[in-house]
């Protein structure tokens, strides 16, 4: 359970919480700013997302470590929102690694988690606001990992 941004413009939010205990790092949640509040998805993610990338900076987290770290309930949240061309790394797959490949579309489902496209529940992939392909398999601190790239994005204003 853990992720960051690998590769794209260092601009965060961070005026939304967390609206439930244990959001990991390295997840996409769907933001939601009239309740200003990151939404972990319950189902596919059709909303405008952002990747939890918080980091160990307050005194209360000490002794948790980057791969296990977690942000609570309430907890202010460093988003960043995907733009074309962001790539980030996380090893919060919910597809079978091994049918993951290089190029490849994915969503974002249930829990944040990157999905392939044929595993969503959604009628087709038009109803997502962000998809991304697969650049690379990888590791990240020795768990399987992939780093992908936000390739589709509706209804975000690109700067």
């Amino acid at each position: 359970m853990a992720g960051y941004l690998k590769f794209g413009d260092r601009n965060f939010v961070g005026t939304l919480k967390a609206s439930s205990d244990d959001v990991p790092n390295g997840i996409f949640v769907e933001m939601d700013y009239v309740n200003a509040q990151g939404d972990v998805p319950s189902d596919d993610a059709t909303g405008v997302l952002g990747f939890v990338q918080n980091e160990i900076d307050w005194l209360d987290s000490h002794g948790k470590d980057d791969r296990t770290f977690t942000v609570d309930t309430g907890a202010s949240l460093k988003l960043s929102q995907p733009k074309n061309g962001k790539m980030y790394i996380t090893d919060e797959i919910g597809s079978t690694y091994a049918s993951v490949t290089q190029g490849i579309e994915m969503g974002v489902g249930a829990d944040g988690k990157l999905y392939l496209i044929a595993d969503l529940t959604a009628a087709n992939f038009t109803t997502f606001h962000t998809t991304f392909i697969v650049k690379e398999k990888t590791t990240l601190w020795g768990e399987e990992a992939v780093i992908v790239v936000a390739i589709k994005i509706i209804g975000i204003k690109e700067e």
